[in-house]
C-alpha cells in the first residue's frame, strides 16, 4: 500500500498555520516578575475576600523539629477546619462548588468536605526564578513544542495564549 505524501504535507502545513510561533512577553511584563507577580508569574496579592492569602515567599525553612532523613512534616498539622460542607448545608456554598461536588453531596448523605485555610507555600530557588526571568522573552511556543527554552524550568511565567 502506497501512502501519498501530499495529504501528509497538507496536514503538517495546516497544523503549522493553526499554531504559529508565539513570541514571549514584553520587557515591561517581565519586570513584573518578583514585583506584583510571583517569580513564577502568579499574582502576589491575595483574594479580596481574604480566603486566599497574599504570597509572601512561601515556605523556605523546614517545620520546627524536622531534620533531614525524617519523613514529611506537615507544617499545618494543628490546623482545624474552618467549616465542613455536607448535604445539609451545601446550598449555602453552592456558588463555590462544582456541579459534580453538588451531586456527590446530594447522592451520598455521609459525604463531607472539611474546608481548611488556604496557604501559598511554594518557594523556588533563586537560581530557578532568575533563569525564568532571563529566558521569559526568549522562549517561544511553536506548534505543540517549545523553542529557546534554555535551562528555564518555568517556560511561560507570563503566558499570552492557552496553547
Amino acid at each position: 500500500m502506497k501512502i501519498s505524501t501530499i495529504p501528509l504535507a497538507s496536514i503538517a502545513l495546516a497544523l503549522s498555520l493553526a499554531f504559529p510561533a508565539v513570541a514571549g512577553p514584553a520587557r515591561t511584563d517581565i519586570e513584573r516578575l518578583g514585583a506584583d507577580l510571583t517569580p513564577a508569574g502568579a499574582e502576589k496579592a491575595g483574594s479580596k475576600d481574604g480566603t486566599i492569602p497574599a504570597w509572601d515567599g512561601g515556605l523556605t525553612k523546614a517545620p520546627a523539629g524536622w531534620s533531614p532523613g525524617q519523613p514529611y512534616a506537615d507544617p499545618f498539622a494543628d490546623e482545624k477546619p474552618l467549616f465542613t460542607i455536607t448535604g445539609q448545608n451545601a446550598e449555602q456554598y453552592k456558588d463555590r462548588l462544582s456541579p459534580g461536588l453538588q451531586e456527590l453531596l446530594k447522592k451520598y448523605p455521609t459525604f463531607r468536605m472539611p474546608v481548611y485555610p488556604s496557604h501559598r507555600t511554594v518557594a523556588l530557588p533563586k537560581a530557578v526564578t532568575d533563569q525564568a526571568k532571563a529566558q521569559a522573552d526568549k522562549v517561544e511556543s511553536e506548534g505543540f513544542g517549545v523553542k529557546n527554552l534554555g535551562a528555564s524550568n518555568i517556560p511561560f511565567p507570563i503566558p499570552k495564549t492557552g496553547i
